[in-house]
C-alpha cells in the first residue's frame, strides 16, 4: 500500500516540475528569427544511423558535421559543411557466402568511414517571421574506405 503512495507522489512531483520548467520556459519571451542579412552561424550535430542494404543485421554507428553559415540576404542561406561517420554492418553466413569468404569470417563485425564537404544554398521561405521553415539544396563530395 505504502509503494503505490510513493509511486503516486514521485509521478505527481515529476509532473509538477515538468509543468513548472515549462512555464519557465515560455515566459523567457519571445524569440527572434535568425536569418538576417549578413549573419553568420556556426555549429556542430551528431546522431546515429544503421545501415539497411543487402545485408542488414542489428549494428548502430554514429555520424556528425560540422557547418558554418552565411545569411547573404534574409532569405537566402550559403552553407558549408563536413561531415564523417561510420557504417557498420555485421558479416552473416549469407554476405560471407556472397563476398565469397570463409566461414571464419561470419559474425565478424565490419566498418566503412563515410566523410564529405557539403555546399548548399538554402531559400528562408518566411524570414520575418519568428518560425522560418527552409528548401535547402546542395552538392557533396563524398569519400568512403
Amino acid at each position: 500500500m505504502f509503494t503505490g503512495a510513493n509511486k503516486t507522489n514521485t509521478a505527481m512531483r515529476t509532473l509538477r516540475n515538468i509543468a513548472t520548467l515549462l512555464l519557465l520556459l515560455l515566459s523567457l519571451g519571445t524569440a527572434q528569427a535568425q536569418s538576417v542579412k549578413g549573419r553568420i552561424a556556426f555549429g556542430i550535430d551528431a546522431g546515429g544511423n544503421k545501415y539497411y542494404g543487402n545485408f542488414t543485421d542489428n549494428q548502430f554507428a554514429f555520424h556528425g558535421d560540422a557547418f558554418i553559415r552565411w545569411n547573404i540576404m534574409d532569405y537566402l542561406s550559403l552553407h558549408a559543411a563536413y561531415n564523417a561517420g561510420q557504417l557498420k554492418y555485421k558479416a552473416t553466413a549469407l554476405s560471407a557466402a556472397y563476398e565469397g569468404q570463409p566461414a571464419s569470417y561470419i559474425g565478424s563485425v565490419n566498418h566503412t568511414r563515410v566523410g564529405g564537404w557539403d555546399l548548399m544554398l538554402s531559400y528562408n521561405v518566411f524570414p520575418e517571421e519568428t518560425f522560418v521553415p527552409f528548401v535547402i539544396a546542395g552538392i557533396e563530395a563524398l569519400n568512403f574506405e
